[in-house]
């Protein structure tokens, strides 16, 4: 979370909304969480029961943002042979246009 001067904000909780997908956060559609003192927030998505491209989808807003709230979206599959994995991704602003130096990272891997 940042403000209009870009200065980053750890005190303005932040809610994550399941909006497509039937996924879960935490166990439920919805949570509020308070983000670090470099202003980020993490809620961990289980992706819904089907299979699809682009099939799941979370919103994130806080009180008071004047633009649109951030989506992220996630795909699922039938898993396979684990060694036949691999994951990639480029993270979008709301005019989707790629947003440089963002690093993302998955819970319980190696891979970042």
């Amino acid at each position: 979370v940042i403000d209009s001067g870009n200065n980053r904000l750890g005190d303005i909780p932040v809610t994550f909304d399941v909006v497509r997908g039937g996924g879960s956060l935490d166990g439920a559609t919805s949570t509020t969480v308070e983000p670090d003192s470099d202003g980020r927030a993490l809620a961990i998505l289980t992706l819904g029961p089907g299979e699809g491209f682009d099939n799941n989808a979370v919103q994130a807003s806080f009180a008071g943002n004047l633009g649109v709230p951030a989506t992220f979206v996630a795909s699922a599959q039938t898993a396979g042979d684990p060694a036949d994995t691999s994951v990639s991704g480029v993270v979008l602003d709301n005019a989707d246009l790629p947003v440089p130096g963002v690093s993302l990272s998955i819970l319980d891997t190696a891979l970042t």
